[in-house]
């Protein structure tokens, strides 16, 4: 219970290392009278470590004494589902990067209309184009035709794609 830490010094209650840093971000709300947004590790109450994302800032009390107070919001969480998105595009990445196969990213927009976002280097090696030279440009733009037509009578083939 927390009555168990009245009467006791931040030290008596968290092991060093977690207790110093409570009181570094103290010390720097009170010398600065700025607030201090920063992350904390700290127990929770499961016992586990959690990262919490913590606000303190200086309070002036009726008597002009100048306190420090905070607040604290468990983000372990979203932390960890950061750190497995993370992941996971990294995973990504390394496919459409190390592909041997080309692959194009595109992005749908209004009236059927699409433009790269994405041109792996297997797609440079076949087509002679960079991602430079296509990255934010219609397929018709970055391969140097004048209409959507041309492209498609070019191809020899019917290109469909549907949103």
């Amino acid at each position: 219970p927390f009555t168990d830490a009245i009467g006791k010094s931040v030290f008596d209650c968290y092991p060093a290392d977690i207790a110093q840093q409570f009181i570094d971000n103290i010390q720097t709300v009170a010398t600065t009278k700025q607030a201090v947004e920063t992350i904390e590790v700290a127990p929770r109450p499961d016992g586990t470590l959690g990262d919490f994302l913590v606000y303190k800032f200086p309070i002036l009390d009726a008597s002009g004494q100048n306190l420090v107070g905070g607040v604290a919001v468990d983000i372990t969480d979203r932390k960890q589902a950061e750190a497995q998105l993370q992941e996971q595009e990294q995973f990504l990445r390394n496919i459409f990067e190390g592909s041997e196969n080309p692959i194009f990213v595109v992005d749908v927009l209004e009236q059927h209309e699409f433009r790269y976002v994405g041109w792996n280097l297997a797609s440079e090696k076949i087509s002679g184009l960079k991602p430079v030279d296509v990255i934010g440009k219609t397929p018709v733009a970055a391969m140097g035709f004048d209409s959507q037509q041309q492209l498609f009578t070019l191809s020899g083939n019917e290109i469909r794609y549907s949103v």
